[in-house]
């Protein structure tokens, strides 16, 4: 099964760290990456993303992670949103991970969506 990732980040050391940890979990995955919420909803309108990956702080003063989730959300994609903050649940994602990353909260939630994949 070919799985569509898309990381939406403007902080490039951050992408390239989870772009790794999504290699090595995902060999064979497609990932994308925008810096943009903007961009990043007009890819969603175009493709599916089977896993969406949303920095909470994008410096958009319209737009923000929380509308890349919501939109995500609708299109049936898993989403996971983090933050260097504490991060509201009202934007309801799949999962949430706070900056920097802990390993072991990355592992739980690739075994998350793992399990919604293959079910």
């Amino acid at each position: 099964m070919l799985i569509k990732i898309l990381i939406v980040e403007d902080n490039e050391d951050c992408c390239t760290l989870l772009k790794e940890f999504l290699k090595r979990s995902f060999p064979k995955a497609i990932i994308e990456h925008t810096i943009s919420a903007r961009i990043a909803l007009n890819k969603m309108s175009d493709t599916f993303f089977d896993l969406v990956f949303s920095d909470m702080g994008l410096i958009d003063p319209f737009i923000g992670g929380a509308s890349v989730v919501k939109y995500a959300n609708e299109m049936g994609s898993y989403t996971v949103l983090y933050s260097g903050a504490d991060v509201e649940k009202e934007e309801k994602p799949d999962f949430v991970l706070s900056k920097p990353f802990i390993l072991a909260h990355y592992l739980l939630m690739i075994s998350a969506f793992g399990s919604r994949i293959l079910s």
